[in-house]
């Protein structure tokens, strides 16, 4: 690859430091996670879930439904799916989130719900996962 290739492909590839809250989206539904690291070489990230919030964009007086995924499995992504959140978009959930406890797992129901997100964003980008 050129050097001009490599330079577009750098910029085109959005570059997350450690901690930093990001969200994957998938029909309005939004998982927000902490990126643990970014695969060098790899279009792909690391990161730890903490909330999937459904119907992110909801207009109604009713609170969205979101689940607490602090407890369970880190998720290995394509890095152009993700965006970086703003503090206003998650806020609002991580402020009601129970203490962690530590060794704890995540609920079995809260688990396939996460499963069918995911199915869900790579039915959407399954070009950029088998690019990945």
């Amino acid at each position: 690859m050129s050097a001009l290739g490599k330079e577009a492909q750098s910029l085109s590839i959005q570059d997350f430091e450690p901690y930093q809250i990001v969200y994957l989206e998938a029909t309005g539904d939004r998982l927000f996670s902490e990126m643990v690291q970014m695969a060098e070489g790899k279009q792909t990230c690391w990161v730890r879930p903490l909330v999937l919030v459904f119907d992110y964009y909801q207009l109604s007086d009713q609170p969205c439904e979101w689940f607490d995924l602090r407890n369970g499995s880190d998720l290995l992504c394509p890095s152009t799916l993700f965006q970086a959140a703003l503090d206003t978009d998650v806020i609002p959930f991580l402020s009601q989130l129970p203490p962690l406890v530590q060794g704890g797992r995540c609920d079995r129901a809260v688990q396939q719900r996460l499963n069918q997100f995911m199915r869900r964003l790579w039915e959407i980008h399954s070009d950029a996962f088998h690019a990945s």
